[in-house]
């Protein structure tokens, strides 16, 4: 029961002690916001140091005078306000004043008691304890006050010491008063002295376990950052990512030797590279997008993301998405860190896909007009043949039958053609090219034979200028059908009157081999010249034709990666060049 008691007073002893200790330490650090945690136990240091000061005071204000000493009253008066003070002026903030305020005055009532007073009371203790507490005061703060007062210290030491005045009144204390003096100023200034030692051991000890703590910290850190390295390198492995770092003040660019490989440059190689280098190896094209996104990216202080062209080692240009993140400092954009990553084969995959949408674009487009004409230009014929049909059934006359069969058999020869254009144009657009070396003077001949008959009864004369040797690499059966229309066309629409001809020549340049079709018959007006190439356009009325011969041969052309070009004059005649690509003889 007795020893419960015990405990519980103790433990409200603790309790009590814990409880005012926070409360002082609150009151003499007011509301002060510390730079860090050192400088707040320092200054709860100094508040606690001015206290002792000022109970010191106290106590020897009640001493002396018990042992009837009263030449020090007003300076230990003195110094217990000005102690008091002290804790005021470091609680509002001002810890250099206030600790500069209690060094001075105890220099000075320690030199004037030292100076008047009896030399056997042990003063001189205290110089030692305040050098100490002075160089704890500022040896963070401001060192070269602190070794001032210490120096003040020795001075006033010595010259109390030196210039020493015996006080009459203290000469006649008793030799107990004294010695009782000489022990009370000992141990005070032994407690103040080793108070101001264990601050400087704690502040050491807690320097030396908060650089324990920061070198774990850092190791862990390290060790962190490791990992983190590791798995960014194979993070950067699996993209193929070029990592680039630009000092925007500097104006330099620091790029990683996967960004190097990515333009097709070696490792060792210094690209030197700045922001307006690196602009003038942006595609033309994606210049102004790209400049208006890294200054949107800096004056937002953000992002910049973009998909751009760049021109590589060899001269050639990529598709890669750049992108970075601007690091600010004094709210400005200092450093832009980010990364580039090769989408040249999406890019192309994702044109590819809009060229295949176009082409079924126009294919449906196409469609939609051929089934429209076509059936149109079908029913025609058929619709003159059951006419002649019945027109025979109602004529009793023999004699007229040959003329009607004539023009039964013109239809049926008008059907012919057309289907034969439609398979044409349903072989160009099914079957894969079959390049291979085709002998222009041959081919052209074989034409010429099979428009014989046409070209007798129109009275028009083919004439062929081409080398017997000269060859072209290209699809023989598309470039008979591009030839055979052209050709037909020229025989077709002759002039009615003067000497009519249909010249083809043909010559290699370099890599290519330009063919010409000429001829004088009647032209074509200038105000269709532009639709000629179209699906089912007739220039004129009185076109035998169905429309699809010159659509059939640009599109032919295409297939074969050829151009075709043509001058026509009305009345006068026209001109076809065609351009084919790889010849050689």
């Amino acid at each position: 029961m007795g020893g419960k008691i015990i405990r519980e007073l103790l433990q409200f002893a603790l309790f009590w002690h814990s409880e005012m200790a926070s409360r002082i330490n609150s009151f003499l650090l007011g509301n002060q916001d510390f730079a860090s945690d050192s400088d707040r136990k320092q200054s709860l240091l100094l508040g606690q140091l001015a206290l002792l000061s000022a109970f010191i005071c106290l106590s020897y204000l009640v001493v002396d005078p018990i042992s009837g000493l009263y030449s020090f009253v007003i300076w230990y008066f003195l110094g217990l306000l000005i102690s008091l003070a002290v804790v005021f002026v470091n609680r509002a903030g001002y810890y250099l004043l206030a600790a500069s305020i209690l060094m001075m005055i105890t220099v000075i009532i320690l030199f004037v008691i030292a100076y008047v007073g009896n030399q056997g009371r042990g003063v001189y203790f205290y110089f030692v304890s305040a050098s100490m507490i002075s160089l704890v005061f500022f040896y963070n703060r401001n060192l070269a006050l602190g070794l001032i007062f210490i120096a003040l210290y020795i001075i006033a030491a010595a010259l109390a010491h030196f210039t020493h005045v015996p006080n009459q009144e203290d000469l006649l204390g008793s030799p107990e008063a004294v010695k009782f003096r000489y022990i009370m100023n000992l141990v005070v200034s032994t407690v103040s002295g080793a108070v101001a030692i264990l601050f400087m051991i704690w502040r050491n000890n807690v320097s030396e376990a908060s650089l324990l703590a920061s070198n774990q910290q850092l190791e862990e850190m390290t060790r962190n950052l490791e990992r983190s390295k590791t798995r960014f390198e194979r993070a950067l492995e699996g993209t193929k990512a070029g990592i680039y770092e630009w000092d925007i003040v500097a104006d330099s660019v620091f790029t990683s030797n996967q960004w190097k490989k990515l333009m097709g440059y070696g490792s060792d190689e210094d690209l030197r590279l700045d922001y307006n280098k690196f602009i003038s190896l942006v595609h033309p094209e994606d210049i102004e997008r790209t400049q208006q996104r890294v200054k949107k990216g800096m004056a937002e202080h953000g992002y910049y993301q973009n998909e751009l062209r760049l021109r590589n080692k060899d001269g050639s240009y990529r598709w890669f998405f750049d992108s970075c993140i601007f690091i600010i400092e004094n709210d400005e954009p200092a450093l832009a860190v980010g990364s580039l990553i090769d989408i040249n084969a999406r890019k192309q995959s994702e044109a590819e896909v809009v060229k295949k949408n176009e082409e079924l674009q126009k294919a449906n487009d196409e469609l939609d007009r051929f089934v429209y004409s076509a059936s149109h230009d079908m029913r025609a014929p058929l619709s003159t043949l059951l006419g002649l049909i019945e027109v025979i059934k109602l004529n009793e006359d023999p004699a007229n039958y040959p003329r009607y069969f004539d023009m039964m058999t013109t239809r049926i020869h008008d059907m012919e053609g057309f289907i034969t254009e439609v398979t044409d144009y349903s072989r160009n657009t099914r079957l894969a090219v079959n390049m291979k070396p085709v002998n222009l003077f041959s081919l052209v001949s074989k034409l010429k034979e099979s428009f014989y008959t046409l070209a007798e009864q129109a009275e028009v004369n083919i004439i062929i200028e081409i080398e017997e040797d000269l060859e072209v690499t290209s699809d023989e059966t598309r470039l008979k059908v591009v030839l055979n229309n052209l050709m037909a066309n020229a025989i077709k629409y002759n002039n009615s009157e003067g000497d009519r001809f249909v010249k083809v020549t043909a010559a290699k340049l370099e890599d290519k081999c330009t063919i010409k079709i000429e001829d004088n018959g009647r032209g074509i007006a200038r105000e269709f010249q532009s639709k000629i190439f179209d699906m089912f356009f007739r220039a004129s009325d009185d076109s035998s034709g169905s429309g699809l011969g010159l659509y059939i041969v640009k599109e032919t052309l295409d297939k074969l990666k050829g151009e075709i070009e043509f001058e026509s004059e009305l009345r006068k005649g026209t001109t076809f060049t065609l351009s084919l690509p790889s010849a050689v003889k």
